[in-house]
């Protein structure tokens, strides 16, 4: 596909786009690159993305609406270096809590190679533009990541949830622990009670919190359910 080339003050050289202001020009079709893996076109003219997304493994759709909301957070004005990058941040766990997409915001922040105050600033410079966003992981993206590392069906989610819901209201355990802490404890007591013959041994290899702290947990939750 033939190509045209913008320059920018980052890089002298030509190129289509620029990896650390992401200088391209938005009026010529030309200048938009072919995506490969999902053959997602859109209104049939190619279309480009950031280029930090291809160190990420979402698909081409989900990496253009990520892309998308980024030009509307910067209001398609150049951005370079941290400050691009904690916005592309922002868009990235946006689009993911919007797709339920499982997703790890500690390792994107690492990935982008970002400080806590950079991206406290980029929320604070774009949600005038975007509206309140929410970067924080929750118990809910925290059981759908556990839930894939088992292969469970995403139906599984909402029963998880409300028995969330039903303990925290009553449990002083609940509204004290964390919510990593509670989530294994959630999704064991689950399967427990739902898939009796469950592999534990291999649950409890993958937990990233303590057996005994999950099956607290499980026993809490044990108290306040109908089911025994």
């Amino acid at each position: 596909m033939d190509m045209d080339y913008v320059n920018c003050s980052c890089n002298p050289e030509r190129m289509h786009i620029c990896p650390n202001c992401g200088a391209y020009n938005f009026s010529n079709s030309a200048n938009y690159i072919q995506l490969g893996t999902d053959n997602f076109q859109e209104k049939q003219k190619d279309v480009v993305v950031l280029s930090e997304l291809s160190e990420f493994r979402y698909t081409d759709e989900v990496k253009i609406a990520m892309t998308l909301l980024y030009h509307k957070a910067t209001q398609r004005k150049t951005k370079r270096n941290a400050p691009r990058r904690a916005i592309i941040f922002c868009c990235i766990v946006i689009i993911c809590k919007e797709r339920s997409l499982v997703f790890n915001p500690d390792e994107i922040q690492l990935a982008l190679d970002l400080k806590t105050k950079d991206i406290n600033k980029a929320i604070k410079d774009i949600e005038p533009i975007i509206g309140r966003i929410n970067t924080s992981i929750t118990i809910e993206d925290i059981i759908k990541a556990i839930m894939k590392t088992l292969n469970m069906r995403e139906t599984c989610l909402d029963d998880i949830i409300a028995i969330y819901e039903s303990c925290k209201k009553v449990s002083p355990l609940f509204n004290s622990s964390k919510i990593e802490t509670l989530a294994y404890g959630l999704v064991y007591y689950y399967l427990v009670i739902n898939l009796p013959e469950f592999n534990q041994d291999f649950y409890f290899e993958k937990s990233k919190i303590a057996k005994d702290t999950v099956l607290t947990i499980s026993s809490e939750i044990q108290k306040y359910m109908k089911k025994p």
